[in-house]
């Protein structure tokens, strides 16, 4: 995250791939506590019947993000949760192209995006670079180089719920 201009960040210690084993309670009462301790307006996370990519990591912390979301607004404390949650999604027709059938699965189980912003291609060309278990990901998921993949999917979508007016 660093590498990418964030500046503060917490890395836990769950492995790449094995986030839907971890308890579901431990997860939600971590962030929830992250999310009190930061106190942010908007979260940005996955949506979780299709994780952006299919990816179990993905979908299993949309749902977290969702529940500890769920237990701040339901509690007493000062702080009450975000007024936003955005959901990152892949673009529909990209996906149903190039990702076979996990593409199918995510463009079926992912709402229409509400938003769309420019993307940063060389901030994710990197991020791609320095995750360990990701440098080669795109290729293998989409039969395609990253950097060609991103000539075409040059924005960003996202989902936007308003939780104030829910």
């Amino acid at each position: 995250g660093f590498a990418l201009g964030i500046d503060e960040q917490e890395v836990w210690d769950y492995p790449d791939g094995g986030v839907p084993e971890v308890p579901m309670e431990e997860l939600v009462a971590r962030v929830a506590e992250a999310m009190t301790r930061y106190r942010p307006d908007l979260v940005v996370t996955f949506w979780p019947a299709s994780g952006a990519t299919g990816h179990l990591d993905h979908m299993r912390m949309g749902l977290v993000a969702e529940q500890a979301i769920d237990r701040l607004r339901a509690g007493t404390g000062a702080y009450r949760g975000p007024r936003h949650i955005a959901y990152a999604l892949t673009p529909p027709r990209a996906m149903a192209k190039l990702g076979g059938e996990r593409g199918r699965f995510v463009v079926e189980n992912q709402p229409a995006p509400t938003h769309a912003v420019p993307g940063n291609t060389a901030s994710k060309l990197k991020g791609w670079e320095i995750h360990a278990s990701q440098g080669d990901y795109v290729r293998r998921a989409y039969g395609v180089p990253a950097r060609l993949l991103y000539l075409v999917w040059d924005k960003e979508f996202y989902a936007v719920r308003n939780l104030e007016e829910e």
